[in-house]
């Protein structure tokens, strides 16, 4: 048996290495974009959130200004 080692089973273990070093990188590469696709979301959804509370706000207060004036109104001037 002899333990030297061949050019044949040098070209074999770099081809090894490489094989795993590609695989290794596209699921680095998969795991960062589902990171960052995740944190995109979150952000749009908080945006999308904080919208929504400042257009409720601003019917809120356009109910509370038309109450007012209808309440004016109804009320009649001043004497």
């Amino acid at each position: 048996m002899d333990d030297d080692v061949t050019g044949r089973d040098l070209r074999t273990i770099w081809r090894t290495i490489g094989v795993f070093l590609l695989a290794g990188t596209a699921v680095a590469g998969a795991v960062v974009g589902g990171i960052v696709r995740e944190v995109r979301q979150d952000a749009r959804i908080e945006a999308l959130e904080k919208w929504q509370a400042e257009r409720d706000a601003d019917a809120r207060e356009q109910a509370r200004r038309e109450r007012w004036r209808r309440e004016r109104e109804i009320m009649g001037p001043p004497k």
